[in-house]
């Protein structure tokens, strides 16, 4: 884990939707010098993940919001205090440029813990009808990237449509490694 002015943090949970864009991100990040940390859920689709994209992360003990008030809905509650305070010291050790939320409730303690330690702040969205906890960061954050001007609509302030997102080469790279392992093929070959 390095300190400096070339730390980028991406916040990203849940399953591939929201941490396939964040590895795309990193990517383009890192070819450009950066270095991208992620900070995940301590699901196993998410640890998975990031696991085979070779990146660094940090794990944080959150999980999803219950549907109605209960015990789980306590729990949720008391896990989101505990990441936003593990945050916090992360962040104030890592000293990054930025802290960017692609999806899933991990962005809402990091994010609300970057605001407060005064860190440039993003969200990008990417899919056409946004998820809870970026509705809710728009709030809060410097910018907020969208991928599909229908999802505007949902956001109050400060939007950017982005009309794609580096996930191609990420996509295709994993699916090739993915199918042609499963089929005991090399997955370099001669074209013309």
């Amino acid at each position: 884990m390095e300190m400096g002015d070339r730390n980028i943090i991406i916040a990203s949970s849940g399953t591939g939707g929201h941490i396939y864009p964040g590895i795309a991100l990193a990517e383009e990040f890192k070819n450009k010098g950066y270095n991208p940390i992620f900070f995940i859920s301590n699901n196993t689709a998410s640890i998975k993940i990031l696991k085979n994209s070779g990146f660094e992360y940090i794990e944080f003990n959150v999980s999803g919001m219950p549907g109605e008030i209960s015990f789980l809905f306590i729990t949720f509650l008391v896990k989101m205090k505990f990441s936003f305070f593990k945050a916090l010291i992360k962040i104030v050790k890592l000293n990054p440029l930025a802290v960017i939320g692609t999806g899933g409730y991990i962005a809402v303690p990091v994010l609300f813990a970057a605001k407060i330690l005064h860190k440039k702040t993003f969200i990008h969205e990417q899919n056409a009808i946004p998820g809870k906890a970026n509705i809710l960061l728009n709030k809060i954050t410097d910018k907020t990237f969208i991928s599909f001007q229908s999802s505007e609509k949902y956001f109050k302030k400060k939007i950017l449509f982005s009309q794609t997102i580096p996930l191609e080469k990420i996509f295709c790279r994993y699916q090739k490694k993915k199918y042609y392992g499963n089929l005991n093929l090399k997955t370099e070959f001669l074209r013309f």
